[in-house]
């Protein structure tokens, strides 16, 4: 499968959970009973990818947070995920506004004092 494609779909999912909503893709047979094999390899993409990174995804929920140059975030039960699509020149990562609409700072309810980014293989 073209990464391209595998990234297009990864990116769709990540964006539809930040904003709170989900993804249905309309992927089902041919008239012959057949699927047609660009679509098993976007499914088989999606699910390599959720199977290391799903916990992102599955009750996951949107974040509060204004919308990132690099990306989109979502918000697990005690973890704030953070999906990187463009990464800066220079290797950085700026997060802003880490307040929530009623003043609260995401990082006192997530772990005080600790920021744990874990960078996974880069989609090539």
């Amino acid at each position: 499968m073209c990464i391209t494609m595998k990234r297009f779909f990864i990116q769709l999912l990540a964006k539809a959970v930040s904003r709170g909503g989900n993804l249905l893709l309309n992927i089902g047979p041919k008239g012959d009973g057949i699927f047609d094999s660009r679509e098993e390899a976007i499914l088989a993409g999606i699910t390599s990818w959720t199977k290391k990174n799903g916990e992102s995804i599955y009750h996951a929920s949107k974040t509060m947070l204004s919308l990132q140059s690099w990306g989109v975030t979502t918000l697990g039960k005690d973890k704030l995920y953070l999906h990187v699509f463009n990464w800066l020149s220079n290797g950085r990562l700026y997060l802003g506004e880490l307040l929530n609409k009623t003043g609260d700072h995401y990082s006192q309810k997530i772990h005080p004092g600790h920021l744990v980014i874990r960078q996974y293989k880069r989609l090539n």
